[in-house]
């Protein structure tokens, strides 16, 4: 396995030289090291999770009932005049 001084190394050495690119491998472990080019463009994206997903809340179709209309309401306090004389 390599050390984290030797990639150090490996990487100002790739970078002073000539070299595009180099490979070591050991063992059980593989260095690659690539200079970008000049042409070559980087991408990073990101993938969308499912997990994402679900904890955005959906929206969801709700019947939704007419507001009511207003219906005038009788006065129930009022008295209504006799229709007779009360004195005869």
């Amino acid at each position: 396995m390599f050390k984290l001084n030797e990639i150090k190394e490996l990487i100002k050495l790739v970078d002073q030289s000539s070299l595009q690119e180099l490979e070591i491998q050991e063992e059980n472990s593989r260095i690659f090291i690539r200079k970008p080019s000049r042409t070559e463009s980087v991408v990073v994206t990101t993938p969308i999770h499912p997990s994402y997903l679900a904890a955005v809340p959906q929206a969801t179709m709700q019947e939704i009932s007419p507001p009511a209309t207003s219906v005038p309401v009788e006065d129930t306090n009022k008295a209504e005049a006799p229709k007779k004389p009360l004195h005869t």
